[in-house]
């Protein structure tokens, strides 16, 4: 937009002096068309100037100038280091390693508010930093679940998705992560692909968008959920030995059949359908665990259950274990680090200018259902 807007105002003196020499005489015609020439040169030598600056990446601008001076001019250009196309076919990652889409990778259209990009905290309160608390945010108050939270609203946001924050009803018989089963399962009535994340879990680029990353996942039409290989550890194994899927990041798309999936999944611990499974009412790893011990197997076959692997979308760069969260982050074990991520992607000002948002929609971004009772029936949550 700057561009464009000097290059009018260049253009157009250069040509209000080129109309001058209409009624000059001979030599004022060679000094006014001198003076053109030289506006022309300008208008090239900007243009390309301002192109050679628009393709600098961020890492490339940091290089560039000075400590202090980058965080006052990091904003306008890393809205060109935002811009990312669907059909990109590779990317290439902070680490220096590039991921391409595979030939036979599945391409995804621009999905837009097809997504809904859905946090789900049956312990939100309005205590110092926090998103419900109305007052500023800062680095040094605000809460690990309060930068998760912006994190995924800044993502949904910059790629015309929707977003929601839930607050439902405790359960009152297991664990508190359960509750991200039912609400989902709700959510996907309205969207077409519905993208839960913890709030300890963050997108790492801001301008990747998630078209790309299902197709890098090759998440297709029959998939009705992707999710993260757990850390490989001890007891992070199922009953037949496989390693656990982690549910604090998923991928879910609507069909009759996902729809059945969340509602056994949900009902797994009343074991009514399989014995033992209540055992994960309260034990950990609780729904996750539960998934991976039974559904799992129940839609293993055509794709259905897509695994996404451990290292790009699961744990993060601080080792421990094989997984450091090349595309989704999980901080499960420094939760502190979001709050760090975050001020890494974004500067304070955003970060006002996203909870001041927050509080004056919070109507269309959070959704308060704490008040009613387990198993929902049709219409009890619109999301």
């Amino acid at each position: 937009m700057m561009l464009n807007h000097k290059q009018s105002l260049v253009g157009s003196v250069a040509d209000l002096l080129c109309r001058v020499t209409q009624n000059a005489n001979w030599r004022r015609i060679i000094i006014i068309s001198a003076v053109c020439v030289a506006f022309g040169f300008l208008v090239s030598a900007i243009t390309q100037h301002s192109t050679t600056i628009a393709d600098y990446s961020k890492e490339q601008w940091q290089w560039s100038v000075g400590h202090r001076e980058e965080k006052s001019v990091r904003l306008p250009f890393m809205w060109k280091y935002l811009q990312q196309n669907p059909q990109i076919e590779s990317f290439v990652a902070e680490d220096g390693n590039t991921y391409e889409l595979s030939p036979d990778a599945p391409r995804w259209n621009v999905l837009g508010k097809k997504v809904l990009i859905l946090d789900v905290d049956s312990r939100l309160d309005t205590s110092e930093g926090t998103m419900l608390n109305p007052d500023p945010l800062n680095r040094d108050t605000m809460q690990p679940r309060s930068a998760g939270i912006m994190n995924h609203m800044l993502y949904a946001l910059r790629h015309g998705y929707d977003y929601r924050l839930v607050r439902p009803p405790n359960y009152t018989d297991r664990h508190g992560t359960w509750v991200k089963v039912p609400v989902v399962k709700e959510a996907l009535k309205a969207y077409d692909i519905v993208v839960f994340l913890d709030s300890d879990a963050i997108f790492r680029y801001i301008n990747l968008p998630l078209e790309w990353l299902m197709g890098h996942w090759n998440i297709t039409q029959n998939t009705l959920l992707a999710l993260p290989v757990d850390i490989e550890k001890r007891g992070n194994h199922d009953h037949k030995g496989n390693t656990v899927l982690n549910t604090g990041f998923l991928i879910a798309q609507q069909s009759e059949s996902t729809q059945e999936m969340f509602r056994r999944w949900d009902a797994c611990p009343n074991e009514e359908e399989w014995e033992g499974c209540g055992k994960w009412k309260k034990t950990f790893a609780h729904e996750q665990r539960a998934f991976s011990e039974y559904l799992r197997y129940e839609y293993s076959t055509g794709g259905r259950i897509t695994p996404i692997p451990c290292n790009e979308a699961n744990g993060s760069p601080i080792p421990r274990g094989n997984c450091r969260g090349v595309f989704v982050r999980h901080y499960w074990h420094n939760k502190t680090e979001t709050v760090v991520e975050l001020y890494d992607q974004v500067t304070s000002t955003t970060i006002d200018t996203l909870h001041s948002l927050f509080q004056r929609e919070k109507d269309r971004f959070f959704v308060d259902a704490s008040h009613l009772k387990y198993p929902f029936r049709d219409g009890d949550l619109v999301l």
